[in-house]
């Protein structure tokens, strides 16, 4: 096994380190995921649609039902996510969907 010295560590193979690099290199490899992005529902049962707010990527939208909210929401938040700058990558976007209801909310459901 060919080793050579990089910066005081022993190179072992091209992806191995030996030394305090190790933690580092192996914490790395791992896939970190944002927290997601919390994004508030509600019904107007004036107008009879769905409301979803997300302030962090500036969404708003409304539909008839609840799938085509989230739907909606689906559709427009990774394009948001990029337009705001919040990051490279939107397939690695997370929604956290909060719907906040009161008792008459529900019974009027």
């Amino acid at each position: 096994m060919k080793q050579r010295r990089i910066d005081g560590l022993v190179k072992v193979s091209e992806d191995y380190l030996i030394g305090k690099q190790e933690a580092l290199m192996r914490e790395t490899s791992v896939v970190n995921f944002s927290r997601p992005f919390d994004v508030n529902v509600c019904h107007d049962h004036e107008e009879n649609l769905w409301v979803a707010e997300c302030d962090a990527l500036g969404l708003v939208t409304e539909a008839a039902t609840y799938e085509e909210l989230t739907e909606r929401v689906w559709e427009i938040a990774p394009e948001l996510y990029e337009l705001n700058g919040l990051g490279g990558n939107p397939n690695r976007i997370r929604l956290s969907f909060n719907q906040t209801q009161s008792y008459s909310d529900r019974i009027a459901l």
